[in-house]
């Protein structure tokens, strides 16, 4: 089974030797991709485990371009003696995918073939098999999502506005959807190297933006902490993340700096736009801005550790959240969100006001 967005030349085939699986892709455009589901069946009497998993490695200048990916279909990681029991079966998914660069000197000057692979290389278990774990934390939110094409984000989130986990409508064809929580919801809590985050949402690479939320007491995160900004914010990682850093993305921050129209304002940035509204001449009514928007379009506003995905603007990868992600989990104007409100008294985000 499989899902495209690009153009695929014929259909997948499964060779003769009935463990390998060819298929010609041909992607031409940012955000297209083709994804792939392959089972791996144990028919044998005796549990195998995975000896060795073998990729195609991409060269600097394709990772500018491509992603290629291999996990199992629930995102998880592919992992060395992953175990595979007698009569089960694994679902494997394969993702090829040209990412939205941000520069377009990064795309190949003409068509280029690339032949990719994978192996997986199973072999009998005598004990060294572990069973994988399939509750990986990006997972756990696909269980619980559902869609968001009845949320109004000009009106602060409540309970027949939006009160959960949602998918962002316009992501939803795409190879990873971006899920975000949204309203006053208890289950998006997060210890992860000893301090409580709460969940913002999934990233377009599969990944899970977290906010810090203070430290535990007794294993549990009491959602009254007050944070401090940008100015302590790569002190407070090297203090106290440094060690985790391996564990974390190299995602983008977006520091939009987008310019709107409005009555009063003669320079006035998307951000008052999103958070409060148009100005309109019977101020102060509103006109609610309803569009979410994840990207900066100007690569200086991209915020990364990497300048081959941003600005390379970033020493550690952490940042502040944006207005798009406070108004998706249901922040208005000032009223602060039931969601991320009880983190912080007051809370910080990377985009430009004025």
């Amino acid at each position: 089974m499989h899902k495209y967005e690009g153009s695929v030349n014929g259909s997948s085939t499964i060779g003769s030797d009935k463990i390998s699986i060819t298929s010609i892709v041909e992607l031409n455009n940012p955000k297209e991709f083709y994804e792939i589901y392959v089972y791996v069946v144990n028919s044998g009497s005796m549990d195998a485990k995975l000896e060795n998993i073998v990729n195609t490695i991409l060269t600097e200048s394709q990772k500018k371009y491509l992603n290629y990916t291999v996990t199992y279909s629930d995102y998880v990681v592919i992992n060395k003696n992953d175990l595979l029991k007698a009569g089960e079966k694994e679902t494997i998914r394969v993702l090829v995918e040209m990412k939205d660069v941000v520069d377009a000197s990064y795309l190949p000057s003409e068509a280029v073939d690339l032949v990719l692979e994978t192996k997986l290389n199973y072999v009998q278990n005598e004990g060294e098999g572990v069973e994988r774990s399939n509750n990986s934390l990006y997972n756990q939110i696909v269980k619980e999502t559902q869609p968001d094409t009845n949320i109004n984000f000009g009106a602060i989130s409540s309970d027949t506005n939006g009160k959960g986990v949602y998918t962002l409508s316009k992501t939803s064809n795409t190879a990873y959807p971006v899920y975000y929580y949204r309203g006053e919801v208890e289950n998006n809590n997060v210890i992860f190297a000893n301090f409580c985050w709460k969940i913002i949402r999934t990233t377009n690479t599969g990944g899970v933006k977290l906010i810090y939320n203070g430290t535990p007491s007794n294993g549990v995160c009491n959602n009254t902490i007050d944070s401090t900004i940008k100015s302590v914010i790569d002190e407070w990682f090297a203090t106290n993340l440094i060690d985790y850093q391996t564990y974390l993305e190299d995602t983008p921050y977006y520091n939009e700096r987008d310019y709107v129209e409005g009555v009063g304002f003669p320079i006035s940035y998307a951000l008052r736009q999103r958070i409060w509204g148009i100005r309109t001449d019977t101020y102060p009514e509103t006109v609610p801005k309803t569009t979410i928007k994840l990207r900066a379009t100007n690569k200086e506003d991209i915020f990364t550790i990497s300048s081959e995905i941003g600005n390379g603007g970033l020493t550690y990868p952490v940042g502040l959240i944006t207005s798009g992600e406070v108004v998706m989990a249901g922040g208005r104007g000032s009223i602060n969100t039931e969601n991320l409100g009880k983190i912080q008294t007051i809370i910080y985000i990377l985009d430009r006001y004025s």
